[in-house]
C-alpha cells in the first residue's frame, strides 16, 4: 500500500508533456527498531514526488501512518499513570504577589525563600556572568534588586515549569525545546504590548507561550520509544510533528494539553490558546470565537519563533504569518519591531535559564539547517506582503550574506489573486538582478497555486506547501540549486 512503512514505493517525475513517470525508489537502509536515528536519503525519497528533480513531500504521506496507540489509552494514562507534577506553591505565590501592585520587594523575597530550589536558582542567576562586574550577593532580597521584578516574574514561572517538566525523554532536545518555548512566550507578550492591551495580559501571554508545547514533553516522557517512533516518522516523511502525532497517537501535543492544564487547574482562558494553536486560523475562529485574539496571539508567536529559527527542530514546520498579523492589526513595521525586541529579550532569558537551570546549550536551528544546505543559498524572495512573511524571515536567516547574485527564487503565494502580480514582480526582479532562468520554489496553501506560464518558462520549478518542515525545505533547496543533471540523479 503506498505510504505504508516498509512498503516499496516509487517517486514520480513529470515528463515534458506533464504526465507522471515513475522513478524507482532506493531501498530503505535505516535499521529496524531505531526510531531516533537519522533518516537516510532513501527513506525520505520514498515519501516524495520529484518535480524537475526537486523532491516534494507527497500530499498523501500522512495517509500511510497507522495508529500505534489509541487516544483512549493516552488519555487514560494521563489521568491514571502519569504523575503530572503540580506547579510549586511558592511559584504561584510569587506570581500572585507580582501581579499585586501593592506588594513590596520584601514580601516577594519572603515568598521566594519558601522554596529552597527557587532560592538557589535566583541566587545563581544574580551571581551569574550576566551581571559581570557586580559584587556577589548572598540574600534573596539583594538578588531581586539586581535582576528586577519583571525578570523575577518570568524567571520564577520559567524555572517552575522547566524544573517540573525537564525530563522529556530522549526524543526531545530539552535545550532547543525550552528556547523555542521561551521565545514564543516573549513574542506573545510583545504582541500583546504592541496592541496596547491590559498590562496583566502580557504576563498571561508569556505564560501561554511558555507552556504551548509542553504536551510534547508529556508525550515523550509518557510514551518513550513509542513517541520516538512518531518523531522518526515525521522526519522520514517530512511531515510537521503535530500531523504525525495526530495520525499515530490520534491526539497531538496541543490537544493533549486541554486535559493536562485542566488537571493543573489552569483557568480556561489559558487552556484554549494552547489547545488550539495548531488549528488553521478559520478553524480556530470557530473553536474559540470569544478568545480569538488570545488564540491568534499564541499562534502567531509560535510561527514567528519558528521563522526566527530559535530552538526549532527539523520536523517543526514553518507556516505563513501574514493572515494572523493582519487579523491582529500588526503591519510590517510593528512586526519587525516585535521580532527585534523579542530576539533581545529571548537571548537575555536564554542566558537566565542557562544560569538558573544549568541546561546544556546545543546547536540552534539556523546553524543545523545551514549545515544541511549543500551549496550556497542566495534566495531572491517574492511575496505579496514580505514584511509580515515568515518565509521571507527564513530566507533572510539562512541566505548567504555576501553580494553575489541570487541562485534560486522563493515565491510565496498566499492567495490566488496575487498570482499575476507576483509573476510580473518575479520577471522584473530577475531582470534587475541579471540572472534570468533561476530555479523556482513556489510555496502556497497545500501547494495548490502556481505562477503564470511566462514566469515558469525556461526554468526548473516545483510547488511546495507553505506549511513545510525545515528538513523538506532544505531538501528542495539542495536539489534546486544543484546542477540539473545532479539534481535529477539525486
Amino acid at each position: 500500500t503506498p505510504g505504508t512503512p516498509g512498503a516499496p514505493e516509487t517517486a514520480t517525475t513529470p515528463n515534458a508533456a506533464g504526465a507522471a513517470t515513475k522513478a524507482p525508489a532506493r531501498a530503505t537502509s535505516s535499521p529496524a527498531g531505531a526510531p531516533n536515528s537519522e533518516p537516510t536519503e532513501a527513506d525520505v525519497l520514498q515519501h516524495c514526488t520529484l518535480s524537475d528533480g526537486i523532491p516534494v513531500p507527497r500530499a498523501d504521506a500522512r495517509l500511510g501512518l497507522r495508529p500505534i496507540v489509541s487516544r483512549a489509552a493516552i488519555t487514560d494514562r494521563v489521568e491514571r499513570e502519569i504523575n503530572l507534577p503540580a506547579m510549586p506553591s511558592a511559584v504561584i505565590r510569587i506570581l500572585n504577589l507580582l501581579n499585586d501592585k501593592s506588594c513590596s520587594l520584601p514580601q516577594v523575597a519572603e515568598a521566594v525563600e519558601q522554596d529552597q530550589a527557587i532560592t538557589l536558582k535566583i541566587l545563581r542567576l544574580a551571581n551569574s556572568p550576566i551581571y559581570a562586574g557586580a559584587l556577589p550577593v548572598e540574600s534573596v532580597y539583594k538578588a531581586l534588586l539586581r535582576i528586577g521584578l519583571e525578570q523575577t516574574r518570568q524567571v520564577a514561572l520559567t524555572v517552575g515549569v522547566i524544573d517540573r517538566l525537564s525530563k522529556g525523554g530522549h526524543s526531545v532536545d530539552s535545550f532547543k525545546f525550552w528556547m523555542h518555548s521561551i521565545t514564543t512566550g516573549v513574542l506573545a507578550s510583545e504582541i500583546v504590548k504592541e496592541r496596547d492591551e491590559e498590562p496583566d495580559a502580557s504576563d498571561g501571554a508569556y505564560a501561554v507561550g511558555l507552556l504551548h508545547d509542553v504536551g510534547r514533553m508529556v508525550l515523550s516522557e509518557m510514551l518513550g520509544e513509542e513517541y520516538a517512533r512518531v518523531v522518526r516518522a515525521a522526519r522520514e516523511r517530512r511531515l510537521p510533528l503535530d500531523i504525525a502525532e495526530s495520525r499515530m497517537l490520534l491526539v497531538n501535543h496541543a490537544e493533549l494539553m486541554d486535559r493536562v492544564l485542566l488537571r493543573w487547574k489552569f483557568p480556561r482562558m489559558f487552556v484554549n490558546p494552547i489547545a488550539f494553536h495548531h488549528l488553521s486560523p478559520n478553524d480556530a475562529r470557530r473553536a474559540a470565537p470569544n478568545q480569538i485574539n488570545e488564540v491568534y496571539t499564541v499562534m502567531l508567536a509560535d510561527r514567528l519563533a519558528h521563522a526566527m529559527l530559535i530552538g526549532a527542530g527539523a520536523c517543526d514546520a514553518v507556516s505563513p504569518t501574514g493572515e494572523l498579523a493582519h487579523a491582529l492589526g500588526l503591519d510590517a513595521q510593528s512586526l519587525s519591531e516585535i521580532m527585534e525586541r523579542s530576539r533581545a529579550r529571548a537571548q537575555s532569558m536564554r542566558k537566565s535559564v542557562i544560569a538558573a537551570m544549568g541546561l546544556r546549550p546545543t546547536s540552534d536551528a539556523a546553524t543545523l539547517t545551514r549545515a544541511r544546505l549543500r551549496d550556497h543559498f542566495r534566495p531572491l524572495f517574492i511575496g505579496a506582503q514580505p514584511g509580515t512573511d515568515a518565509w521571507r524571515c527564513i530566507c533572510d536567516a539562512l541566505g548567504d550574506k555576501g553580494g553575489d547574485p541570487p541562485n534560486v527564487i522563493i515565491a510565496h503565494i498566499e492567495h490566488t489573486k496575487d498570482r499575476a502580480a507576483l509573476s510580473t514582480s518575479l520577471l522584473h526582479e530577475e531582470r534587475a538582478e541579471r540572472c534570468e532562468g533561476l530555479p523556482l520554489l513556489i510555496l502556497s496553501p497545500n501547494a495548490e497555486y502556481t505562477l503564470r506560464e511566462d514566469a515558469l518558462a525556461g526554468r526548473r520549478h516545483a510547488r511546495l506547501p507553505s506549511t513545510l518542515t525545515l528538513d523538506a525545505f532544505a531538501d528542495a533547496v539542495n536539489a534546486a540549486v544543484a546542477p540539473p543533471t545532479h539534481a535529477a540523479a539525486a
